[in-house]
């Protein structure tokens, strides 16, 4: 392995905390790009912007006890455009360099925290046909989702014959890259024809267990029925969660994250909320509607109930809203987007702070501490144990040393 761990001598420690700057040494190629590896710290990129190589340079900034940690990798590519997959919480990270298959297979660089790279490509068609006969042209990609133990890919298959979808999950375990299938659950061409369902969706994970739920009618109340399953796609327990009550207008449900959804650009769904899940708990979001104003509120489920977690007033909208939701272990980030200027509302989930309103780049996907922020609006930003960093993006795509400054809060 060619990493270069570093940890600021203390000599140098003394003049560079004191000023609160961390000086980067200038690469072979400018910097163009900096990517937040939430509660970890971030990485700076660059590459021979001729493409006369594909190879990605990475140096990570991190935080590590009190010293500054610091290491430098690559990867290589195939294409010039790579896929990063990451998620809250997440112990490894993915360079994607396709998003259809190719041969069956999915090319990825896999980094984790100590700079350790892995490039492979796995065959997750010879996998998933196990399930049973199909070829990789009945196989539709829906989402890839990067959860605390394993990278998921979920797929939907059309049997035709019997007029239903099936979804199914290929999930590969960070360790040791084993590949495990399973069937989600299945959904008739009529319930998604008739907009009933739109199949099985993502909704998030908590140590082993990962969560998939689907819009579902139980004793005449609409609601989610919901499946645990394992990374070894090996389904625990089965709950149905009721929606919310009252009058909420309808919002097209987008991808909003490091995910597949995101990138792959789906038929999105019309949704009265949004289900999501973090650390253990269930999260709805949604836009009341009262009459003259229209409110953000979520929730979340306890003790048998939704109770209110969050409302904030939001400009109306005579359209449907773009509505996406990224869970953080701070609150939820949603991106709200019709015909004005997209914004990301960041509702805590600690009562006692307010809502942080953003206006949305798509740079953002990749620095999500922004969105719990209210200061330095124009900075990249995160925070590692008691210190808050920011990068001045006017750095990027110039020759030279840059430099991250700090405040210990």
């Amino acid at each position: 392995m060619k990493h270069i761990l570093l940890v600021i001598s203390f000599i140098f420690q003394g003049l560079i905390f004191a000023q609160s700057v961390i000086d980067i040494p200038a690469e072979s190629f400018p910097f163009y790009d900096l990517v937040e590896w939430k509660g970890n710290g971030a990485f700076l990129m660059n590459r021979d912007q001729s493409w006369k190589s594909m190879k990605v340079y990475l140096t990570f900034v991190g935080k590590q006890s009190t010293s500054t940690l610091m290491w430098k990798e690559s990867f290589n590519p195939v294409t010039k455009t790579s896929y990063l997959i990451s998620g809250e919480n997440a112990r490894y990270i993915y360079f994607l360099d396709n998003l259809t298959m190719i041969d069956g297979k999915y090319a990825y660089s896999q980094i984790n925290t100590a700079g350790t790279v892995k490039s492979s490509a796995t065959d997750l068609f010879y996998a998933v046909k196990k399930l049973f006969p199909m070829t990789q042209e009945d196989l539709t990609l829906i989402d890839i989702v990067n959860t605390d133990k394993a990278l998921i890919h979920v797929f939907r298959y059309h049997n035709k014959k019997e007029k239903k979808y099936i979804d199914i999950a290929a999930s590969m375990t960070h360790h040791n890259l084993t590949v495990y299938t399973g069937i989600i659950g299945e959904t008739s061409e009529l319930a998604i024809k008739d907009k009933l369902t739109n199949g099985w969706f993502f909704v998030g994970s908590t140590n082993e267990q990962i969560y998939f739920a689907t819009r579902d009618n139980q004793k005449k109340k609409d609601g989610f029925t919901i499946k645990e399953f394992n990374t070894r796609v090996e389904s625990k327990i089965s709950l149905f969660l009721p929606d919310l009550d009252g009058k909420f207008d309808l919002i097209e449900n987008v991808g909003f994250g490091t995910d597949g959804n995101n990138y792959l650009k789906n038929e999105n769904s019309i949704e009265k909320s949004v289900l999501t899940h973090i650390n253990g708990k269930f999260y709805l979001s949604g836009i009341k509607n009262e009459g003259s104003s229209k409110d953000l509120q979520s929730y979340v489920f306890n003790e048998d109930k939704w109770e209110l977690i969050g409302n904030t007033s939001i400009s109306a909208s005579k359209q449907t809203v773009k509505f996406g939701v990224m869970p953080l272990n701070e609150g939820l980030a949603i991106k709200l987007e019709n015909t004005t200027q997209p914004v990301v509302k960041m509702i805590p989930f600690d009562k006692t702070l307010e809502v942080v309103s953003t206006n949305y780049t798509p740079q953002l996907l990749f620095n999500p501490s922004r969105f719990i922020f209210d200061e330095n609006k124009s900075d990249f930003i995160f925070k590692l144990q008691n210190r808050v960093y920011t990068f001045n993006l006017g750095q990027l795509n110039k020759a030279g040393n840059v430099k991250f400054e700090y405040q210990i809060k």
